[in-house]
């Protein structure tokens, strides 16, 4: 089925009066065309009707003109020649024309019946100026009425039956004139007639579909409004627009009513008797809370017995601090005197080495003089007598050089001795020198975690001030909690009584269940 909305039907009901409105208005104009070709049409067969009037009449004075020349007038004006007439002249271009075929054949007979009749007219004039002019005046007066005359009357009665014709379509035409207009006011006002009929019906039909239902709700909601309003009503939902939208709509949030009043009732039930166990607790909270405020008081005394062992030891700690700085320093110190000592034994071994180098030039002299001395022994032996105080000389020499050779091999020890002592001298102070760098690194180590000891004591100390603050705001705090306490239990009474007094206002709502326990009460 087609569901159509109000809006729908207003638009239906507004478009059915404006299509009669404009049937009105397409009547009319098709009237005013109908009327409009008639009286054209009428016109035309009228004007068609003096045309033809005038051309017999136009004939009637060439005629008249014709009789007089017979009388004796001295010259005869008339066109003779049939084709350039007055009438001629638009009859032979009609038969040549298209408009022509277009006409009656009623039309076309007479049209071409006249062509003869015509003709024999001016054929006859012809005659009668001839025989006037060649001095038979009276055989042209007797041409003249015995063969114009009657070619004239003959003309002149199909120019009647074309006239004629052309009157009476000109009065068929002015008649049907004037039944289109009988036509069209009777057509205009059975539209008139239906369009206020379908407008009555359409502003009945959309009043009772509106307001019937918005009377319905403007009803139910008086009831609602006053004392012990019932809310188990429905509205009917007779149609499927938006008036049964509305009727459905209004059933959905009575629905949704009776459901928030239901709950709101319970609810209200639920929160009197919370109410009651939330003095209870309230009572005992009380009594915690003052509990809790001396156990806080307790607790404030013993941090600022703990604040104050926190600040000593973060003293002591700085001064411990200040010792292991002291400490650092003087390691330091021992440190640069190893340092120097270290440099001066490696000095030392220098010297020791540059004497050792000396010492094996010394060797080497001694040995080259040495071979010298030998070399100059054998040169004096060969010499004989000659070379016996040259042979002492080289033994001397060769005695100093052996004694030269002992006295730098003895230094030499002594050196390689002294370079071992000091060799050793040297490791002893490079061992001492990585002790006391040990020593200075455990020194800034501990210095370093004395500081962060007194840091942290520091910060425990602050720490501590501030728990000490938070105890003493939690302390006042609990106090505050006590008073509100009070105040809570105050106003528990107080909601207690809000809720029962609530209680009893939703109670004046009419719900299914006060419905249902009247069933199980009567049954019962």
């Amino acid at each position: 089925m087609i569901r159509l909305g109000l809006r729908y039907k207003l638009l239906l009901g507004y478009c059915l009066v404006i299509a009669i409105m404009l049937a009105m208005v397409w009547t009319s104009f098709r009237a005013l065309e109908d009327m409009s070709r008639a009286y054209s049409f009428a016109t035309e067969e009228q004007d068609q009707s003096l045309f033809f009037t005038a051309k017999e009449v136009d004939h009637l004075v060439w005629v008249t003109q014709l009789s007089e020349y017979l009388l004796g007038a001295e010259e005869f004006h008339g066109q003779l020649d049939p084709t350039k007439c007055r009438l001629g002249e638009w009859y032979y271009q009609l038969l040549e024309s298209e408009q022509f075929a277009d006409l009656d054949p009623e039309l076309q007979e007479l049209f071409l019946a006249l062509d003869e009749p015509h003709r024999r007219l001016h054929e006859s004039a012809q005659q009668v100026v001839s025989l006037v002019e060649r001095g038979y005046s009276e055989v042209a007066v007797g041409h003249f009425f015995g063969q114009t005359k009657v070619h004239l009357m003959d003309v002149r009665e199909i120019l009647d039956q074309i006239v004629a014709i052309s009157t009476a379509r000109a009065q068929a035409w002015h008649q049907e004139a004037e039944r289109t207009v009988a036509d069209t006011a009777r057509n205009l006002w059975t539209f008139a007639v239906l369009a206020v009929v379908l407008a009555l019906l359409v502003a009945l039909f959309l009043s009772s579909r509106i307001t019937r239902p918005i009377n319905r709700v403007a009803k139910v909601l008086r009831e609602i409004s006053t004392r012990g309003g019932d809310l188990t009503q429905k509205l009917p939902v007779e149609s499927r627009d938006e008036v049964g939208e509305l009727s459905q709509a209004f059933n959905n949030f009575m629905a949704n009513m009776h459901e928030m009043i239901l709950r709101v009732r319970r609810a209200s039930e639920n929160m009197v008797n919370s109410i009651g166990e939330i003095a209870a607790g309230n009572l005992d909270l009380s009594q915690r809370t003052q509990e809790q405020a001396s156990a806080l008081e307790e607790v404030a005394a013993t941090l600022k017995q703990v604040t104050a062992a926190i600040e000593q030891m973060a003293a002591n700690s700085n001064e411990g601090d200040n010792l292991s700085d002291e400490t650092v320093a003087a390691v330091r110190l021992g440190d640069n005197a190893v340092k120097e000592v270290s440099e001066a034994m490696d000095e030392i071994a220098g010297s020791s080495r540059q004497i050792s180098s000396i010492i094996s030039e010394v060797n080497e002299i001694a040995f080259r003089t040495n071979l010298l001395a030998l070399n100059a022994a054998v040169e004096a032996a060969r010499a004989g007598e000659h070379g016996k105080g040259f042979a002492v000389v080289a033994a001397e020499v060769r005695n100093l050089a052996g004694r030269t050779a002992e006295s730098a091999k003895t230094i030499s020890e002594l050196i390689t001795s002294s370079a071992l002592r000091v060799d050793r001298g040297a490791k002893a102070v490079e061992h001492s020198k990585e002790i006391l760098d040990g020593i200075v690194l455990n020194s800034q180590r501990l210095g370093d975690l004395m500081g962060e000891i007194a840091a942290m004591l520091r910060e425990q100390s602050s720490s501590a001030q501030q728990i000490q603050r938070a105890v003493d705001q939690l302390n006042e705090v609990t106090q505050q909690n006590a008073a509100m306490v009070e105040e809570i239990a105050a106003a528990s009474d107080s909601m207690r009584s809000e809720s029962s007094e609530l209680l009893e206002l939703v109670k004046e709502f009419r719900l299914l269940d006060d419905l249902q326990e009247g069933a199980y009460g009567s049954h019962s």
